[in-house]
């Protein structure tokens, strides 16, 4: 039904609450730490920093999510994802 299909598009996905989730731990190990430079060895925190680089760098990842990430600090602004944002 149309209804079904709009409460549909209007509910997050697990990927997006994923990525809100740890874009808030991500926050939180910066306001500690100073960088985001979350080491693989952290725990879930870091494969995922590791992860939304490794996707950044091969272009997977949306525009407005890439610029989050760079918000973020996980992906640097003046790394090899920096020109997916003007493509």
């Amino acid at each position: 039904s149309r209804q079904a299909q709009a409460q549909a598009q209007t509910k997050p996905s697990a990927t997006d609450s994923a990525f809100t989730e740890f874009s808030s731990q991500a926050r939180a190990f910066h306001a500690e730490h100073g960088h985001c430079e979350v080491p693989l060895e952290f725990g879930p925190l870091g494969a995922w920093c590791a992860n939304q680089r490794w996707a950044a760098e091969q272009g997977l990842c949306a525009p407005e999510r890439l610029e989050q990430l760079m918000e973020l600090g996980v992906v640097q602004r003046d790394g090899p994802a920096r020109d997916r944002l003007r493509a």
